[in-house]
C-alpha cells in the first residue's frame, strides 16, 4: 500500500512527537532493526540510510533515510524513524552522505520526432554534412533513392551558417526532379 504526502506527514507527525517525548530509543544505525510495527506491505525491500535525501516535496525537504518497497517509497524520515521498516530480507545501503534524487522523467522531449526523422529524411547532421559540398553531395544522394516530384527533407540539425549554404540553383542543379526542403 503507498502513502500519499499528505498520509505520510501525519503518520510522521505521530513518530516525531514519540522522539521528542522520549517515547523511542536509539538502536543502532541498521544493525538491529526496531520491532517491525505494523508496515502496510510488509518490511521494506531497500532502505537508503545516512543520506541527504531530496524529497522535492512541497516543502522540499532533505530527510536521512528511506524505506522502498516494490518500488514505492514506504517511509521517509530520519535513520531511526526508518529502521523500524528493517526485515530479514531487507537491503540496507549506507550513503555514507551522499545524496539521492528523484528520477528525473523527461515529460517532454521528441524520441518519436527524431527517430522518424532518421527513418525518413535525409541525414544531413554533422559529423556527415560539415561543408556545402558535403550537402550537395548527400542531397544528390537522395535523389537516387525517391521517385521523380517526391520531397526530399532533410533532418533537423543542420548546422551550415546561411552564407554557406548552397544556393537554390545549386541545389536545383543536383536535384533537378526533386522538391528539396532542408
Amino acid at each position: 500500500m503507498a502513502f500519499s504526502r499528505r498520509e505520510f506527514l501525519k503518520a510522521s507527525g505521530g513518530t516525531f512527537a514519540g522522539i521528542l517525548t522520549g517515547c523511542a530509543t536509539r538502536v543502532g544505525i541498521m544493525e538491529k532493526p526496531l520491532p517491525l510495527a505494523k508496515v502496510p506491505g510488509g518490511p521494506a525491500d531497500l532502505i537508503l540510510y545516512n543520506g541527504n535525501i531530496l524529497t522535492v516535496d512541497v516543502n522540499d525537504r532533505v530527510v536521512q533515510a528511506v524505506a522502498i518497497s516494490k518500488g514505492v517509497i514506504q517511509k521517509l524520515g530520519t535513520n531511526l524513524e526508518v529502521s523500524s521498516f528493517k526485515g530479514l530480507t531487507t537491503q540496507a545501503m549506507d550513503l555514507k552522505g551522499r545524496t539521492v534524487t528523484p528520477g528525473i522523467i523527461d515529460a517532454h522531449n521528441h524520441m518519436m520526432y527524431f527517430g522518424e526523422q532518421i527513418k525518413y529524411r535525409l541525414d544531413i547532421r554533422p559529423p556527415r554534412v560539415r561543408t556545402k559540398e558535403d550537402l550537395i553531395r548527400v542531397v544528390k544522394e537522395g535523389t537516387k533513392t525517391k521517385p521523380e516530384g517526391e520531397w526530399i527533407y532533410g533532418c533537423q540539425g543542420f548546422l551550415l551558417m546561411i552564407k554557406d549554404s548552397p544556393t537554390r540553383w545549386e541545389l536545383d542543379e543536383v536535384s533537378p526532379k526533386h522538391p528539396v526542403y532542408l
